[in-house]
């Protein structure tokens, strides 16, 4: 099992991240929301990330 531990994210300062020893810059959710926006217009793709919030 990898060694996990929380850090701040990197943009706002206030939000905790769960970091490994891969995560080179740890962004939260809220800072990365604005990035994972958008419309999917393959068929296939939307019904296969048609995930609530």
């Amino acid at each position: 099992m990898a060694i996990s531990y929380k850090q701040k994210c990197s943009r706002c300062k206030q939000n905790f991240v769960l970091v490994t020893w891969k995560t080179k810059f740890p962004v939260c959710y809220e800072c990365q929301k604005s990035q994972l926006q958008g419309d999917i217009t393959d068929p296939e793709m939307k019904k296969l990330l048609e995930i609530p919030e």
